[in-house]
């Protein structure tokens, strides 16, 4: 696990998703990493989603969880949330 920390954030990110999706045993390390990153995603959408005024609907009530973004895609997904129509 230490050696993660010497990688890039792009190279961490994949990394860490290809340990998360391919290791069978358990690790202590890595549960305390995925409950940290489950609360922060929580807190960082509720963010997003308070600054751009769309707390109502599944996703808002939710939120997701999916493989990470590349810079492009996020921008991309950013500006369709930003044309759309405001939920009620």
């Amino acid at each position: 696990m230490q050696d993660l920390l010497k990688l890039s954030d792009g190279a961490l990110v994949r990394a860490l998703y290809d340990f998360e999706r391919y290791r069978a045993e358990p690790n202590r390390t890595f549960e305390a990493f995925r409950q940290a990153r489950s609360q922060l995603s929580r807190l960082t959408w509720d963010a997003y989603a308070q600054a751009l005024d769309c707390d109502s609907g599944s996703i808002a009530a939710r939120g997701v969880h999916s493989a990470p973004l590349d810079e492009e895609m996020a921008r991309r997904f950013d500006a369709v949330l930003e044309r759309s129509p405001r939920a009620t």
